[in-house]
């Protein structure tokens, strides 16, 4: 058997990317498809940097084990590519593996807070010839689906589907290559190694982020998520770039103290439920996962272990508050591959001037100014040999108390019936974008069939003090919402009208009086004649918090 390092020897540089989309570098030929361990408690973890590359097992592995550190990368507005290399197949086919592909899209868009529409790419490392997709309105949001067997959680080697192929075989040399299931390419060990490393030289992560590599086959976890570990460690070792390296725990995260809660724990909770909708064996909603790992999983995240390479600043993740707080920067996060004491400098570089407590300190303070406002600061470190490259952080000062905003966008959306294999889903309704077939599927919600008593409830994890509703139809004119009602938390029912056809001009609802809510219902209680499936391509609801 060849050792690992045996196989590192010499393989840096080996492979070429051609790649399209976010931060990916050299640029063309992209074809457009137009369509035991020390376990470190840390939620914000050492995430925010102005790239990252997440590289996983499985599909759901990154919403389950890697978030809230994913979500906040993504509101951070970074850079952020997550690789899968299996196809996550379990066993079946394409109708299986492909949703869970659409899933993860349309979980990506929903932490993106945008519409769940992508472009479709090729993505060309030496031979192989790897799928690409890229968040169209968040161009710098990139997924990619390298399509390897599913080892199969057991034993780890495959499955019949595909002949009995797995990533940990290969690893181990007991077989080797491997095939992608959709046939579109083979690799052997050091090739899949090198193609990992081309996609790091490529996208140039300051962050590359995977599953336990501290950990071995045997020890609780997947025997996917150890070898998908092993091969980016082994990548991760021929990028010489500055970049710190993090694994995160897998299964065996259940049996932790709980760690992430509050705000984090809903939105992670809502992702996943979103994503749970295309995947027929998982869960899709609190009642559904509340007897399952997945329930335990959502509540936890923790790290294996970092392996830093160079001097990285980290300037934390991006911040929305409110005016008058007093708001902590956080540089405790950068990393050093000597592990020598860093020294820090901040500047503020863009908005509205304010006065840092120290430039020199970790975690400086301020007091957030008038709203609305953004702010950005810059951080180098510097550990007395050399100087980091700059990390930015972005604080949102919102506008004060008494300014109305769309709280829908920060509500979770669901409904009597929605139609995933068109991308027409109840958070299509809350994502800020007014469209819908013919145009755009993606932008709108519609029901599989659903009429008069089809429903569409937002629900907060804080209350809102809402004035007015806003009501936009499908653009399209055979299915026309004619009337309905809107219930709030604390009973109260206000009825509406006709909304106009055309989809783009929106009906108002004038509430009576502001009313303090939780959740909002709209139910439709009548539609035209020619209506097929009712929906809404938005629903915004203008209030303040509390």
């Amino acid at each position: 058997m060849v050792t690992r390092r045996q196989f590192l020897a010499g393989a840096a540089g080996a492979a070429g990317a051609t790649a399209l989309g976010g931060h990916w570098g050299q640029v063309s030929d992209a074809v457009s498809k137009e369509t035991g361990a020390v376990r470190a408690y840390d939620i914000s973890d050492q995430a925010n940097v102005s790239s990252a590359m997440y590289i996983v097992a499985h599909q759901d592995d990154s919403l389950l084990f890697q978030s809230p550190s994913l979500l906040q990368n993504i509101q951070s507005n970074g850079y952020v590519c997550t690789v899968h290399l299996t196809a996550g197949d379990n066993g079946f086919g394409e109708s299986y593996w492909g949703d869970r592909e659409a899933g993860m899209e349309a979980a990506y868009a929903q932490m993106a807070g945008v519409a769940d529409s992508w472009t479709a790419s090729t993505l060309t490392i030496g031979s192989h010839q790897i799928v690409l997709d890229t968040l169209t309105a968040q161009p710098n949001i990139t997924l990619v689906f390298m399509r390897l067997p599913d080892g199969n959680n057991g034993d780890g080697t495959g499955t019949a589907m595909y002949d009995y192929q797995s990533l940990m075989q290969l690893w181990q040399d007991t077989e080797s290559t491997i095939t992608a299931v959709d046939g579109s390419t083979s690799y052997d060990l050091q090739d899949l190694i090198d193609t990992l490393a081309a996609m790091m030289n490529s996208f140039q992560p300051q962050l590359i982020a995977t599953q336990d590599f501290v950990n071995t086959f045997g020890d609780g976890d997947h025997m996917d998520h150890y070898a998908t570990a092993y091969l980016a460690q082994s990548a991760h070792e021929l990028f010489t770039l500055p970049h710190n390296f993090v694994g995160y725990e897998g299964y065996p995260v259940g049996s932790l103290a709980a760690n992430v809660s509050g705000g984090l724990l809903f939105t992670k909770q809502a992702v996943f439920y979103t994503y749970g909708g295309f995947d027929d064996l998982t869960c899709s909603s609190a009642a559904s996962c509340s007897s399952t790992p997945y329930a335990a999983w959502l509540e936890r995240q923790y790290t294996v272990g970092s392996e830093p390479v160079g001097l990285v600043a980290n300037a934390g993740f991006a911040q929305t508050v409110d005016p008058g707080v007093v708001v902590q920067l956080d540089g405790s996060l950068s990393s050093n591959q000597g592990g020598t004491p860093l020294s820090c400098l901040w500047a503020q570089t863009a908005g509205s001037a304010v006065t840092l407590s120290s430039t020199t300190i970790v975690n400086p303070t301020f007091t957030a100014p008038t709203g609305p406002a953004t702010l950005t600061f810059s951080l180098t470190v510097s550990n007395g040999s050399e100087t980091s490259a700059p990390s930015t952080v972005t604080i949102t000062v919102a506008a004060g108390s008494g300014a109305d905003t769309n709280v829908a966008l920060l509500a979770t959306a669901t409904a009597s019936s929605q139609n995933p294999s068109t991308g027409q889903l109840a958070s299509s309704a809350i994502d800020g974008v007014i469209s819908g077939y013919p145009k755009d599927n993606a932008a709108e919600w519609a029901t599989e069939g659903g009429g008069a008593g089809s429903w569409l409830r937002l629900t907060w994890a804080e209350s809102y003090t809402i004035d007015h509703v806003v009501l936009y139809d499908r653009p399209n004119f055979d299915d026309q919402i004619t009337s309905g009602t809107l219930t709030f938390s604390d009973g109260t029912v206000v009825s509406f009208g006709a909304l106009p056809n055309d989809g783009t001009t929106g009906l108002t609802v004038t509430l009576p009086s502001a009313i303090t809510t939780t959740a909002l219902l709209m139910t439709v209680t009548g539609v035209s004649s020619t209506t097929l499936n009712i929906g809404l391509s938005e629903i915004e609801a203008w209030g303040v918090a509390g």
